[in-house]
């Protein structure tokens, strides 16, 4: 008998057209999707911006209108407040010793220990980093599902409030509040070959 064990079933590709990869709102840690051609199917009653065989990209690009859901959004990702200072952390250090001195091993040692190597080279490597805090722009990133039901007229934009991310019932029932699954019913993403 002989037994499988690839851990790639059910693996899917990335950029896939898959909602599991897809926050609610736009933005944030989330997979950047592939674009997809939209479909009779793909379309629902709410005035959907998309029509027939349109290409609808899954993140803002230049030009595109602001997230529906999000008045206060900027294009662009904006620098705001002073800057600060901090001190690396030691997976920080590490990393920027190694990237210098690629030979070097230093992954054993503690986080002054590694201060203490990074002032000896020369240069030395810096140990501190100074950042501007950053509110995130729409323009090139991923759109979420809201974003992606409201342009296909799946999402009502006047109860939006209704609208839930994941399941909550059981798996038989219906769910038609749950932004997952009326993704996930659209033929572009039924169709999506892992």
């Amino acid at each position: 008998m002989e037994v499988d064990n690839s851990s790639g079933h059910g693996k899917t590709k990335p950029d896939g057209l898959n909602v599991g990869n897809m926050n609610a709102g736009w933005g944030g840690k989330q997979s950047k999707l592939r674009d997809t051609i939209i479909t009779e199917d793909c379309l629902g009653p709410h005035n959907p911006s998309v029509k027939v065989g349109d290409t609808q990209s899954m993140i803002f690009l230049a030009g595109c209108p602001p997230p529906h859901f999000d008045a206060t959004a900027k294009e662009n990702d904006t620098r705001v407040g002073t800057a600060k200072t901090r001190s690396l952390t030691k997976s920080e250090l590490v990393l920027a010793i190694t990237t210098a001195h690629p030979l070097m091993k230093v992954e054993h040692l503690k986080l002054k220990e590694l201060k203490d190597r990074a002032g000896e080279f020369n240069p030395p490597i810096a140990t501190d980093i100074t950042e501007v805090p950053v509110v995130e722009g729409y323009i090139g990133k991923a759109k979420g599902l809201k974003q992606v039901l409201y342009e296909r007229g799946l999402l009502d934009p006047n109860n939006v409030t209704k609208y839930y991310l994941d399941k909550i019932k059981s798996e038989e029932e219906e769910e038609p509040f749950c932004l997952r699954e009326l993704l996930a019913k659209c033929a572009d993403f039924e169709a999506e070959e892992p």
